[in-house]
C-alpha cells in the first residue's frame, strides 16, 4: 500500500491515507482508499475502489490497475505511479486534487516495457517512488528503484529516461 500524512486542512479524521489494492474476481484488481486519524486504525473510503482499470477492455490499462505509489506534491495535489495490466504490466501516472477522484496522464503508460529479449520484456510494474533532489540544479525528480530498474524524470512526473538494469 501507499500511506501518507495529509497535513492540509484534513478532517482529523482523515489525516492518514492510504491506497491500496483490492480483488473483486480472479482478473479485477482495482485499487481502494482508507483513512485513519493516526495511521493504525482504518476505515475504508465509502466510494471504493476509487480507481479501476480502464472502461476499454484492450486499453493498455484495460484488465487491472494495482500497486500504487502515492505522493502529495503540495495541498490538495496528489500523483499516483500504478501498475496496470492490459496485454502487458507497465507504470501510468495520475493526478487528483482530493485523493479519490484521478485523472490518467494522456501519455500513459509512462514506463512501458522493454521490447523482445530485453530483462523487462514482460513487466514493469510495483512502481516505488522516492524523490530526490539534485543538490546542484536544486531541481526535484523521482527515482524508480524497483525490480531493478532505475528511471529519472525531468520535473514533469512523466517522462522518464531508461537507465538499466540496477541489480543483475
Amino acid at each position: 500500500p501507499a500511506v501518507l500524512r495529509d497535513d492540509c486542512g484534513a478532517d482529523p479524521a482523515r489525516r492518514w491515507k492510504m491506497w491500496f489494492v483490492g480483488k473483486s474476481s480472479l482478473a479485477d484488481f482495482s485499487i481502494g482508499l482508507a483513512y485513519s486519524p493516526e495511521g493504525v486504525n482504518w476505515t475504508q473510503a465509502p466510494g471504493n475502489p476509487i480507481f479501476t482499470a480502464a472502461d476499454d477492455p484492450d486499453a493498455w490499462d484495460g484488465s487491472n490497475v494495482f500497486a500504487p505509489s502515492v505522493r502529495q506534491s503540495a495541498c490538495n495535489s496528489f500523483q499516483m505511479w500504478y501498475g496496470a495490466k492490459g496485454d502487458l504490466l507497465q507504470i501510468g501516472f495520475a493526478t487528483s486534487s482530493d485523493g479519490i477522484h484521478w485523472n490518467r496522464h494522456p501519455n500513459n503508460p509512462v514506463l512501458r516495457a522493454g521490447v523482445l529479449n530485453q530483462w523487462d520484456n514482460g513487466e514493469i510494474t510495483d512502481a516505488g517512488i522516492i524523490t530526490v533532489v539534485d543538490g546542484a540544479t536544486g531541481r526535484t525528480g523521482v527515482v524508480d528503484a524497483t525490480q531493478g530498474l532505475v528511471g529519472s524524470q525531468n520535473g514533469d512526473m512523466t517522462t522518464w529516461a531508461y537507465k538499466g538494469e540496477m541489480f543483475s
